[in-house]
């Protein structure tokens, strides 16, 4: 730490030697305290903020904080090369600050010594404060005193020793120096005394905080836990907050964080639920944000985990996350509007300022750049410089329209759309950056929606789609290409959802048009019948599919026969995929035009009836669909009834029966009503459908238009059989 020269230097250059040796002097000195003063602040950042501030505990900050330490040591003590021709003098073979300059001595001992001593102090209470508090929080059962007084003890004997060490110069400075009374030998002792301290410190103190309990201070900066040793036995609830928050997130997704741990203690559902470890926005794939925490549809969510006492299974997670998903996507909606909003007006007041000349320069440029995207060594830069020429300098980018040309279409499925099947691609461009560039291409030039390319292989004319079918094929199905069979159901998630920010930025511009998106609609239903066990995918698509509704606008035209016909049969494959909540939405739908569809033809009604009551949730879905599809479909309620009286499924009947009672009166070509139905059309077994009939009240005189009542079926030679069943089940009693 001191400086020596082996002799007395004579000559011109005596001076010199001895401002450098000072110099130096200072510079180690201040280099030995602020490298303990790091030590303190990154055990400060692992304790006290090792999930709030998570870029404080990597290497890379760390190297950032060693590189300001070094610039300090010797930017501080500059003051004795800048002042050196009035504070410098000689004692002996040292040099230093002359008494006679007290301001400079202090300043020179404040920051070599006493300030860095004062904010570690400071920050070992901080420590020992907070690993209390936790401790405390975390010993429900049973105290442990014993391991806190170690901690203290350890952090106490380390301040100790470098205060012991620095005890001197206190003296020095605080006591001699003023009275001008100079001891070359306590003068030495200051000199020695805190490199002697380091050395003990780390002699002792590696062997002295290792074995000292469950706490441990080592050298490398952090707090560890150990968690048994002779001693004690640490508890698994027993460790702070921080460091569960960080076990937690070494332990797989969010799925499986909260269906291992949740439910364990009220503490631990506390600590998942914070919005710091921030697992419920990290399950959305979007970065914190307080708004989503602080809104009503979070808080309940958050409420109903942190309440919960047993281990929960994927399906009532499901249930839980489910609103927040949907809540999730609408706000996401909103913000692409609000961004496509802002840039089109940074981008027009920029553009409106700019002369011809000055548009053509810097519209070939944008363009140069964009071409440059269709190369194989494409660098960030390149995204960065087509939104800096657009966003800062008001570009306008245009692009060859049609097959065989690189247009935005062509750039967004190579680079973005092919990686959704990919889960495991990485690449140094960010799907981000991506996106964010193509939506600087499209507030440029809102053209660049109608670009068109092929999506298959074969180039069939039929293959050629704009960018929003091509983009809305991708999200539906999970593949870029149409003619692509691999069935896989692997998806890179990241990519996913930046293609679906994209998709809603697009929607969000495309309100300024009024094209038809019936094709969209269509292309997303194509998605419920790929299904997918991702609960955010499912979702996320249905969100996406009611939204493309909510844009289009539907020609309810008496000879619409295409959008019937293509309805028809996207229902059949919604029905085959068991995804009834999205029948449920589009039968309620008041934009589309059901009418049609669902009353013609008979054979659809059979078809889809035969999908859905081959298991009970498709059974619970009919119920709920009959009771609330609108009015224009009354009579396909009336075919699905009669239908349900072919196939003798008593149990819907009786359920159906019960909530709409009217139906026992509804008749059909033949004036048949549901009692006469039974007897003259149904065949096999049907005196319980007819008992249950009866129980709820049909009437018995009705006659059919052949003038027959339900006595007179009965005579009939094909109901001999069931006449007997009545009678012998006592549900009609015979008069002879």
């Amino acid at each position: 730490m001191v400086v020596f020269i082996p002799f007395y230097p004579i000559g011109k250059d005596s001076r010199t030697f001895c401002i450098l040796r000072a110099y130096l002097t200072a510079v180690s000195t201040t280099l030995l305290t602020s490298s303990f003063l790091l030590q303190a602040l990154s055990r400060l950042f692992h304790t006290v903020f090792p999930m709030h501030r998570r870029c404080l505990l990597t290497w890379k900050f760390h190297y950032f904080l060693i590189a300001v330490q070094w610039m300090m040591g010797f930017l501080t003590p500059i003051t004795i090369l800048i002042n050196h021709e009035n504070i410098i003098y000689r004692t002996g073979i040292f040099c230093t600050i002359g008494l006679d300059h007290m301001f400079h001595l202090y300043y020179i001992y404040l920051t070599e010594y006493f300030i860095p001593i004062l904010i570690i102090f400071i920050i070992y209470i901080i420590i020992i404060y907070r690993v209390n508090y936790y401790s405390s929080a975390s010993q429900q059962h049973r105290s442990n005193p014993a391991r806190e007084a170690k901690l203290l003890k350890n952090i106490l004997i380390f301040i100790g020793i470098f205060t012991v060490g620095g005890l001197p110069s206190i003296i020095y400075t605080c006591l001699m120096a003023p009275k001008r009374i100079l001891s070359i030998h306590f003068f030495i002792l200051t000199l020695v005394s805190i490199p002697l301290a380091v050395a003990i410190e780390k002699l002792k103190g590696g062997h002295l905080y290792e074995k000292e309990g469950p706490f441990a201070i080592q050298t490398n900066g952090a707090i560890t836990f150990i968690l048994t040793n002779k001693e004690y036995d640490t508890m698994f609830e027993d460790l702070p907050d921080e460091i569960l928050m960080i076990i937690f997130q070494y332990s797989g997704d969010p799925y499986t964080i909260l269906t291992t741990y949740l439910g364990l203690n009220q503490r631990i559902n506390r600590i998942l639920i914070d919005k710091h470890l921030h697992l419920l926005t990290n399950f959305l794939y979007t970065k914190y944000n307080s708004d989503y925490y602080d809104s009503e549809i979070f808080q309940n969510a958050s409420q109903q985990l942190l309440m919960l006492n047993s281990n929960i299974d994927k399906t009532k997670l499901d249930e839980i996350f489910r609103p927040l998903i949907l809540f999730h996507i609408r706000q996401t909606y909103i913000q692409q509007g609000q961004e496509f909003q802002l840039l089109t007006e940074q981008h027009n007041s920029i553009r409106q300022n700019l002369s011809n000349n000055e548009k053509r320069q810097v519209d070939c440029e944008v363009k140069i750049q964009f071409l440059n995207l269709n190369k194989l060594d494409r660098s960030i830069e390149i995204f960065q410089n087509i939104k800096k020429l657009i966003l800062k300098q008001g570009a306008r980018c245009e692009c060859e329209d049609g097959p065989g040309y690189f247009n935005l279409i062509s750039a967004v499925k190579y680079l973005l759309l092919v990686h959704i099947s990919e889960p495991n691609f990485t690449s140094p461009i960010s799907p981000h950056l991506l996106t964010q560039t193509f939506k600087a291409l499209l507030v440029s030039n809102n053209n660049l929606l109608y670009n068109q390319d092929y999506v298959g292989y074969t180039g069939d004319p039929m293959d050629i789609w704009k960018l929003i079918d091509i983009i809305v094929f991708t999200i539906s199905s999970l593949k870029c290409h149409f003619h692509d069979r691999n069935s896989s159901t692997l998806v890179n998630m990241k990519y996913y959802h930046e293609i679906v920010h994209f998709y809603l930025f697009i929607i969000q511009c495309r309100k300024q048009t009024h094209h038809e998106q019936e094709k969209n609609m269509f292309l997303m239903l194509d998605y419920i019948s790929n299904m997918n066990d991702n609960l955010l995918i499912q979702l996320t698509n249905t969100e996406l599919l009611k939204m493309v509704v909510e844009e289009t606008n539907f020609n309810d035209t008496e000879d619409n026969y295409w959008l019937e016909t293509h309805l028809r049969q996207k229902v059949e494959y919604v029905v085959k995929a068991k995804q009834f909540h999205v029948i449920v939405y589009l039968a309620q739908s008041e934009r589309i035009p059901w009418k049609k569809t669902f009353n013609e033809p008979k054979n659809f009604i059979r078809k889809f009836i035969n999908a859905i009551i081959l298991d009970e949730s498709g059974r619970r879905f009919l119920l709920q669909i009959m009771e609330t599809i609108s009015l224009d479909l009354l009579f396909f309620k009336k075919q699905v009834f009669f239908l349900l009286l072919k196939k003798r499924e008593r149990k819907l009947l009786e359920q159906l029966l019960q909530s709409s009672p009217e139906f026992l009166n509804e008749l059909d070509e033949d004036e048949n009503d549901a009692l006469l139905y039974t007897c003259l059309k149904v065949s096999g077994l049907r005196h319980r459908i007819i008992e249950l009939l009866i129980k709820m009240g049909s009437n018995m005189e009705r006659r059919n238009s052949q003038g027959l009542n339900f006595m007179d079926t009965l005579q009939l030679p094909r109901n001999r059989n069931l006449s007997k069943k009545l009678v012998e089940f006592e549900i009609i009693f015979n008069d002879n």
